[in-house]
């Protein structure tokens, strides 16, 4: 499920805010490469995990875009 353009901008209070991942981290996100897009544009943003550390991302849907790519805190457990 995807909110639109404009209810992030709302809850961050422009284009930049933060959004909690799968394993309670609040994660900083930029929405500017959607600057001049339709407000009422509906973006999904996911966290995924590749299934065996290491491996690169499964594939993402055609109209996908990576925002940020980060390492999970030491210790986080990721069920596999």
């Amino acid at each position: 499920m995807g909110r639109t353009i404009a209810s992030y901008l709302e809850e961050f209070g422009g284009w930049d805010g933060y959004v909690e991942d799968s394993y309670d981290t609040r994660q900083f996100v930029s929405l500017r490469a959607f600057d001049g897009a339709d407000p009422e544009l509906f973006l999904k943003i996911m966290f995924i995990v590749p299934a065996i550390p290491g491996d690169d991302f499964p594939a993402l849907y055609g109209d996908a875009v990576i925002l940020k790519e980060y390492t999970l805190p030491v210790g986080t457990h990721v069920p596999r």
